[in-house]
């Protein structure tokens, strides 16, 4: 939804955020997330393997107490020679185009057990 983003985009400027906020659409298993504080999936109609590869890449590369919102649940694994994880934090009801009620899980990127 590049159209989205853009709107986005405008509004942090408007609000004198854009050096604190940026937002981006771009294939999750192929951009950058080194940097971000917050990752939202909107990763309901992703099949089984697309959310296993993007929960290695978050364990991965996420920044230690970084944020991220999936509507479906995501596959917390422990990574050999990798000293972070994924922590279910939350979850929360979210009206979404598909469903008036559907589910929001929130996890933290934390440092692993």
């Amino acid at each position: 939804m590049p159209s989205q983003v853009e709107v986005s985009n405008q509004l942090s400027t408007s609000l004198q955020l854009e050096q604190r906020v940026e937002f981006v659409c771009q294939d999750a298993l192929s951009g950058s997330i080194a940097n971000a504080g917050l990752i939202w999936l909107n990763s309901y109609a992703w099949g089984t393997e697309a959310k296993k590869s993007i929960s290695r890449k978050i364990i991965q590369e996420a920044e230690l107490g970084a944020r991220v919102v999936s509507y479906e649940p995501l596959d917390v694994v422990a990574l050999d020679g990798c000293p972070q994880t994924l922590v279910l934090q939350d979850t929360f009801s979210i009206e979404a185009s598909w469903n008036p009620r559907s589910t929001a899980y929130v996890y933290s990127v934390e440092e692993a057990a």
